[in-house]
């Protein structure tokens, strides 16, 4: 198996290796063009290339009977990609739990919304509100142009601050920033740690930290900024207990309320702790994730 797979990656090597000196040879041009026109600062090479990367849009996914149920994705990397052409296959429990328990008169909360699969599953199945919380600046700027490709930009409100238990100026960080990757946290040094730790070398070179402002839900739906929820999805890398903790109020608050997150090994019985607290119950696990429902 691993022979096979080894054998997979050198083919692809060869197969790619063309593009790569048609990038290379780009690249030289335009560094030429630069030294004997000095005043042209223009990247017009660049710009070709990134109109290029921006044409590259998934096939289209069908979501339900309605013809008009479409969805697409822009996929300018290979982990965004992926998770189009695994929509289907990768958390086929996730798009249950969603259409189980979705309707057009919920709310649905993103926590953790990479690009936007499921924020925009969610809008374009049930028409209703949706929030999608997403830090990373390359993950948010991919998910806007989901958006806006398909034409969701009066259905999903983007908050692009970090979620916590407070209001807090604290670190960022991702491991790699390429779009449609995870691997981040917030305010949490014991899990950057682990990440780092975990990671091969090269993915070392291209991560990121920087200093930003985590706000909490039960802050914002005080001050009647966003619509409380009904689903919320919560599947960030660590700091879930947190986030939970910021919610404290709101699912008080709240009869009809269905979360799903995912947990790791370190915070699970404490979030289990924490939910069941607040009169929520287990109603399915599937791999990391778990299903909570309210009691009433």
């Amino acid at each position: 198996m691993k022979l096979t797979l080894k054998i997979i990656k050198i083919l692809r090597a060869i197969t790619h290796l063309p593009l790569r000196i048609l990038i290379f040879i780009g690249d030289l041009y335009s560094s030429f063009l630069k030294i004997i026109d000095k005043r042209n600062h223009d990247t017009y090479w660049q710009e070709i290339m990134q109109k290029s990367i921006d044409k590259n849009i998934s096939r289209d996914i069908q979501i339900s009977n309605n013809p008009n149920k479409i969805i697409k994705f822009h996929c300018p990397t290979q982990i965004s990609s992926f998770r189009a052409k695994t929509f289907f296959t990768k958390e086929p429990e996730t798009l249950k739990w969603m259409d189980q328990y979705g309707s057009n008169k919920k709310c649905f909360y993103d926590i953790g919304a990479n690009v936007g699969i499921y924020s925009i599953y969610y809008a374009k199945k049930f028409e209703t509100d949706v929030y999608a919380f997403e830090p990373s600046y390359r993950n948010l700027n991919l998910l806007s142009q989901n958006i806006k490709l398909n034409e969701l930009e009066k259905k999903i409100y983007l908050i692009p601050n970090p979620i916590s238990d407070k209001f807090v100026i604290s670190d960022f960080f991702q491991l790699d920033p390429t779009a449609g990757e995870a691997n981040s946290t917030f305010n949490d040094s014991q899990i950057k740690h682990d990440l780092i730790n975990r990671s091969e070398f090269s993915k070392k070179k291209k991560m990121i930290n920087f200093k930003t402002l985590g706000l909490s839900v039960d802050f914002l739906i005080m001050q009647k900024l966003i619509r409380p929820p009904n689903l919320i999805k919560i599947d960030v890398d660590g700091n879930e207990l947190d986030i939970i903790n910021g919610l404290n109020e709101t699912i008080k608050k709240i009869d009809d309320i269905s979360i799903l997150v995912e947990t790791r090994g370190n915070t699970h019985q404490n979030i289990e702790k924490t939910l069941q607290d607040l009169s929520l119950k287990k109603v399915n696990q599937f791999r990391d994730n778990s299903i909570w429902q309210k009691q009433v």
